[in-house]
């Protein structure tokens, strides 16, 4: 993942970088990891409160969709004092559909 340093990137924009990298038949672990090590990366640097990424539909040919949630630090969904940055996208592939969510909590 091409990072610019000390950038924060918008929620909508990692959606759609983590959309580009499945459709570039990129597995799931290959497209999360470096996001998720740049999201902790600006966390220890007190740019975010914390995230929550949500993906769900089908990632394989099985038959059954899963659904995974990847989460690290405080995102106060409850709360309107916290400034929550969103992105939701829903992306076709060849297996099937499947929606994902990414939120930040801003400082």
């Amino acid at each position: 993942m091409f990072l610019v340093n000390n950038y924060n990137y918008t929620a909508k924009l990692l959606t759609e970088y983590i959309c580009i990298k499945l459709k570039q038949r990129f597995t799931l672990n290959q497209v999360i990891k470096p996001l998720t090590k740049y999201l902790k990366r600006l966390i220890k640097k007190n740019n975010i409160f914390g995230y929550r990424i949500k993906l769900s539909g089908r990632f394989t040919r099985k038959q059954r969709a899963t659904s995974i949630i990847i989460k690290f630090g405080t995102v106060p969904l409850a709360t309107i004092s916290k400034n929550i940055d969103y992105g939701q996208l829903e992306v076709t592939l060849k297996d099937g559909t499947f929606n994902e969510n990414l939120e930040k909590a801003k400082k």
